[in-house]
């Protein structure tokens, strides 16, 4: 059996912030929007696997820009966003990945059922 083809999404025109796309799902994200024709404005933290992730980008001739920064904190996530609008104009999609591990308990535990 085949597997069938993926689908060509054209996006030429569209802009995007993608969150954590310096590996993973995040730069697999990146890099789908950006061969689909998309302005992406990559952001992660300030690292080598970010400049590289763009640096490659750049170089098959996608239009990437990379938007370093920390997002756990307010000042950070809108500092970033500033930044990504101004190089990408409005956005028309905002990808946030989730980069760290979730809690063991995301949720609080009951000790008891409620009464009903």
């Amino acid at each position: 059996m085949n597997k069938p083809d993926l689908i060509e999404f054209k996006l030429h025109g569209v802009r995007a912030l993608v969150t954590g796309s310096a590996s993973g799902i995040g730069l697999a994200t990146a890099q789908r929007l950006a061969r689909s024709g998309a302005r992406v404005a990559m952001n992660d933290l300030p690292t080598d696997a970010l400049a590289g992730a763009v640096g490659d980008l750049k170089a098959q001739g996608f239009w990437v820009e990379g938007v370093p920064g920390d997002l756990s904190e307010s000042a950070g996530a809108r500092d970033v966003a500033l930044r990504s609008l101004e190089w990408l104009g409005d956005s028309t999609i905002w990808s946030i990945t989730r980069a760290r591990p979730a809690r063991a308990h995301p949720y609080p535990r009951r000790t008891s059922m409620p009464d009903r």
